[in-house]
């Protein structure tokens, strides 16, 4: 999660807008202190109809089932790609994909 916060922050111009970060394990590190904003029960609450959510985990499998898991809200689950990344036109980036620098999406 502070991986992707780093790239959305550092991006000129800024594509994203960060509202908060929600974890059950909270943030070690103060510098990100700002962006938490509670546990996955808090989410629950918090969120509204029409919002974007980005699931920034590393593992494919379990972003797969925090996004099944949420599946019921009326929110969009949102991609990261960054600027770098090279992504084929053939490609097919899926709902809540994350391409981190310099990634290669092929088809």
């Amino acid at each position: 999660m502070k991986e992707i916060i780093g790239y959305i922050i550092n991006e000129k111009p800024s594509r994203y807008k960060i509202e908060g970060c929600w974890s059950d394990e909270g943030f070690n590190n103060t510098a990100y202190s700002d962006f938490y904003k509670g546990t996955d029960e808090d989410f629950k609450k918090t969120v509204t109809e029409g919002d974007c959510v980005l699931i920034a985990l590393a593992n494919p499998d379990a972003r797969k089932k925090v996004t099944q898991k949420y599946s019921h809200l009326p929110i969009i689950f949102e991609s990261y790609i960054h600027p770098s990344c090279e992504v084929s036109p053939f490609a097919h980036i899926g709902e809540g994909s994350i391409l981190c620098p310099r990634c290669m999406g092929c088809g």
